[in-house]
């Protein structure tokens, strides 16, 4: 997961950094590192390489939490963990929309509020009254 912090972004310009910084760290391990990876794709995983590719030609699919569970609920497929809106996604869900449904990486957005993690939680707050610590010198 990438998270970066950046002031004054939206939720699209998060989502194009993520996206943008993974396609370069892909692109680079298979540019700088191609011994490294062909060493991989002989003794670990015959597709990495095809894999990695993949990921930096694809446009990332982004779709809404209950879209999501739309497609996961209408494939017929039996999940060891059951989906059902409200409930988080695991790995079994995500695997499926990436590699069956949909075929490229996805960006799942709009999460019901009681699965978010606490730092993506919205908090309802009053705004309380108060003052600038700051001090001119006149005003001492």
């Amino acid at each position: 997961m990438i998270e970066p912090e950046m002031a004054w972004a939206e939720l699209v310009d998060n989502m194009d950094l993520a996206e943008d910084f993974l396609k370069y760290l892909f692109r680079y391990a298979l540019e700088e590192c191609a011994d490294d990876m062909a060493f991989f794709n002989q003794w670990v995983d015959k597709d990495v390489i095809r894999t990695l590719e993949s990921v930096v030609n694809a446009q990332f699919e982004r779709i809404t939490y209950t879209e999501a569970i739309d497609l996961l609920n209408k494939s017929g497929e039996k999940f060891e963990y059951p989906t059902a809106w409200g409930s988080d996604l695991q790995s079994e869900h995500e695997r499926y929309l990436t590699e069956k449904k949909i075929g490229r990486p996805v960006i799942v957005i709009d999460y019901p509020e009681k699965i978010k993690s606490f730092y993506m939680r919205v908090e309802r707050r009053r705004p309380h009254g108060g003052r600038d610590g700051r001090a001119r010198a006149q005003d001492r």
